[in-house]
């Protein structure tokens, strides 16, 4: 059938690229997204790099951001946000680079008065690595961690798959995880600071908050249940103090916001209806 259709046609002008045009790079700017079902604010900071995936600085990001968080609970980021501040449960980024240009994103979740705060000290970490080089032994740890990923990223028939096609896609050789491990290997704390202060914007950073507006959060009544751990404290206490909250609670319809010993609201229910 192609044949008869097409004969010996050939075709004259240049082969077209597929690729969309390189990525520009983003203005700053904020958006809030209402959502009163909500009980805290889902953050979204996040810009876009002329880094592609065959860019050489994109392995020094990656690692760089593992350094901030790719330890989750050992990481920088989760123990200046979570531990030190109590702010925010947990926090992420990632790093999705392709054949044209990467975005970098980093989302947390936090009540919503502590926007602001949160994002002030993500932007100092970010800022800490633009302008000091990461200790040794912290770079080895976020070395380890992206060196096991590799070869449980092929732990599948379809995850191979899926990695050559990707691959292919992005125009990188086949191998390129053999490569890109010789390449975490040998990078440095001075080139890492390099990379950061190169490509990262902290002006240009695009929020966007998805959740209840602080004043409307501040405005409605709450319970708030702290659970402590202290030292020498009487168990039955904490009890007691949980179980008047809880029957609190269900006369008046009030919300009850559980915190651990951080303050960290781990859940909330008997929300006011």
């Amino acid at each position: 059938m192609i044949e008869h259709n097409f004969g010996t046609w050939k075709a004259h002008e240049p082969k077209p690229s597929p690729l969309l045009p390189p990525l520009p790079t983003n203005q700053p700017s904020s958006t809030e997204v209402p959502n009163a079902s909500r009980v805290q604010t889902e953050v979204t900071l996040a810009e876009t790099l002329p880094v592609n995936r065959s860019n050489p600085d994109y392995y020094t990001l990656n690692l760089g951001s593992h350094v901030l968080d790719g330890a989750f609970y050992a990481s920088r980021r989760s123990r200046d946000l979570r531990e030190n501040t109590g702010l925010v449960y947990s926090v992420s980024s990632t790093l999705d680079a392709g054949p044209t240009g990467s975005f970098y994103t980093i989302t947390y979740g936090c009540d919503p008065h502590n926007v602001s705060r949160a994002r002030a000290i993500v932007e100092r970490d970010l800022k800490e690595m633009q302008t000091h080089v990461v200790p040794e032994e912290v770079l080895n740890q976020a070395k380890v961690l992206l060196l096991q990923q590799i070869p449980l990223s092929e732990s599948s028939v379809l995850d191979i798959a899926d990695g050559l096609i990707s691959r292919t896609k992005d125009e990188l050789p086949l191998d390129e995880p053999t490569e890109a491990a010789r390449v975490y290997v040998k990078l440095t704390p001075g080139q890492v600071q390099a990379a950061f202060a190169k490509w990262i914007r902290l002006e240009d950073l695009v929020q966007v908050t998805e959740g209840p507006s602080a004043e409307k959060a501040a405005s409605e009544p709450w319970i708030n249940l702290v659970l402590r751990q202290r030292k020498g404290a009487n168990p039955s206490e904490s009890l007691e103090t949980a179980r008047d909250a809880l029957i609190q609670g269900i006369k008046h319809r009030l919300p009850i916001q559980v915190s651990d010993r951080h303050g960290i609201s781990q859940c909330a229910f008997l929300r006011a209806v």
